[in-house]
């Protein structure tokens, strides 16, 4: 639920879940596709 987390709180973020949804439904290689980018996108907002 990390990925929830880091992007929900924006309608980019929103988008961005609602996209990793649909494609975890149709792959399950996207999640680990999603988990990296939610994994870079926290270690980058910590940086700013």
């Amino acid at each position: 639920m990390d990925f929830f987390v880091v992007k929900s709180d924006t309608l980019r973020g929103k988008i961005y879940w609602a996209v990793f949804i649909g494609k975890q439904a149709v792959s399950p290689k996207y999640k680990a596709e999603a988990d990296a980018l939610a994994w870079v996108e926290q270690r980058v907002s910590k940086l700013k």
